[in-house]
């Protein structure tokens, strides 16, 4: 009987994740965390605890939206913002300033496809923004999410389909609420 060279877990593992990569259509894992453990078992990686994260454009999005029937879309904006326009289909579990946002997300089972959603990634309600969101679901143990990257705003901009709370499409959007600008500093004078 051979043995398998010590390297037969870390080869497997990346196999398994150039696999998860391609077979996704989508762009790269945004974030891994390294500690996923490996067993003395000889399995590369244990599917319960690995938790990742992909971000994906407006485009991946909307790819992922269509071929996957088993994807639930969450819109993690207020939900007035949800009401007046929002990705067909998308569930609103408010995040900002919510006490409850992990309660009310275990009506999904850890192992749901999530394609996560809010505002813009540089706009900040209380200090939080939707990244925190996707770091507390990776740290409560969720372990299929998507992000879309630049949210709501940017999905709008790249002129993709809307939905009202009545589930009408919205031929004008509002973009939601915006980061503020940040101000440009004067070019030094030319001597």
């Amino acid at each position: 009987m051979s043995r398998k060279p010590a390297s037969a877990p870390i080869a497997t593992l990346f196999g398994l994740t150039a696999f998860a990569l391609i077979g996704s259509g989508c762009g790269g894992p945004a974030e891994t965390d390294a500690a996923a453990p490996v067993r003395p078992t000889g399995i590369a990686y244990d599917p319960n605890t690995l938790r990742l994260y992909f971000d994906l454009s407006e485009e991946h999005a909307e790819t992922l939206i269509a071929n996957s029937r088993e994807l639930v879309i969450i819109d993690i904006r207020d939900p007035e913002h949800y009401a007046a326009a929002h990705i067909a289909n998308a569930i609103n579990v408010p995040f900002y300033r919510s006490t409850d946002f992990l309660e009310k997300m275990q009506q999904f089972d850890r192992g749901t496809k999530l394609l996560i959603y809010g505002y813009s990634p540089d706009y900040l309600v209380d200090e939080q923004n939707s990244h925190d969101a996707i770091r507390l679901l990776r740290q409560d143990l969720y372990r299929d999410l998507y992000f879309l990257t630049a949210g709501y705003a940017a999905w709008i901009q790249a002129g993709k389909p809307v939905v009202d709370a009545q589930g009408q499409p919205v031929a004008e959007p509002p973009l939601g609420p915006m980061p503020e600008p940040v101000p440009e500093t004067a070019a030094p004078a030319a001597k």
